[in-house]
């Protein structure tokens, strides 16, 4: 329980003025706190997500090739050779089955 004191002025008709009272009410004092987050899911947050993620894998990737393509100097250059020439399977076929037979 607990005590609410209370001054109530009461106007008398009498020539002194008014009177006042000190009055205490007894009760329940009740309080409460409203607390906690609202969250929504957001496209456009997802969607950039993605577009980094892609992006950021992507980007070793390329600097992997720039390194082994330009700043290995002699190897770099096997290298950029390597990746020009164009691969013919059937060539390829062709000279593993006549190296089979002969061997």
């Amino acid at each position: 329980w607990t005590a609410f004191p209370a001054i109530v002025r009461s106007d008398m008709i009498l020539d002194t003025g008014s009177v006042d009272k000190l009055l205490t009410g007894y009760g329940v004092s009740l309080s409460s706190q409203v607390s906690g987050a609202f969250k929504s899911f957001d496209l456009t947050r997802a969607v950039g997500a993605l577009v980094n993620f892609i992006v950021l894998f992507s980007l070793p990737l390329q600097l992997t090739q720039f390194v082994a393509l330009y700043c290995m100097g002699i190897i770099s250059e096997i290298y950029r050779r390597a990746r020009r020439t164009k691969l013919n399977a059937y060539n390829h076929f062709q000279n593993a089955v006549v190296r089979t037979l002969m061997a």
